[in-house]
């Protein structure tokens, strides 16, 4: 989708909800506060179900590539690599926003010196999560092998379940939040 159509699509619906939620206020503050909560709510439904409209948005970025776990799980600025990029995790809840690339199927996270990326926390599970790609859907599917669990969007996983990652998916690992964003978008 181009940016054009993103743009057209958002200001026709944006508009008039806005539209309808000054109205609201006009009327009572309490019915525009329902308003504006409906709204909010809409958005970000759209948001999870149509995050290429955002996305199309979104400028792309001159700076020096992102940070990318090297063979020990540490981060290291990199230009472009021989391995395919699937997704990135983008650390949501850190002072410095850490962002992982997902390059290699299964990615492993977890304590362990052999994972693909290594989060080393005491409620970290050794081999704590898996993420797989399916190149049939064009998704990433994430398992949860932990002692202590994973949440997938403030849910619980199942332990051994594979549950798919979309756009804008937040991952709990422990006490930290990725979200999930696909490089395809």
């Amino acid at each position: 989708m181009d940016r054009t159509t993103a743009l057209s699509i958002l200001i026709g619906a944006g508009v008039p909800a806005l539209f309808v939620v000054v109205i609201g206020f006009i009327f009572s503050p309490l019915i525009g506060l329902v308003l504006l909560l409906a709204a909010v709510i809409v958005a970000g439904v759209i948001k999870s179900r149509h995050p290429q409209l955002l996305s199309a948005l979104k400028k792309p970025k001159n700076d020096k590539g992102p940070i990318k776990p090297d063979s020990k799980g540490q981060n290291s600025i990199s230009g472009r690599s021989s391995k395919r990029n699937y997704m990135m995790l983008v650390s949501i809840n850190a002072a410095n926003q850490q962002r992982i690339v997902v390059d290699s199927s299964p990615f492993t996270i977890g304590r362990d010196e052999s994972s693909s990326y290594r989060l080393d926390y005491s409620m970290v599970s050794r081999h704590h999560l898996t993420i797989t790609y399916n190149s049939s859907d064009n998704l990433c599917y994430a398992q949860d092998h932990s002692s202590n669990g994973t949440y997938l969007n403030s849910q619980l996983m199942r332990k051994g379940n594979r549950m798919p990652l979309h756009q804008g998916d937040a991952i709990q690992i422990s006490g930290v939040i990725f979200s999930v964003e696909y490089l395809h978008y």
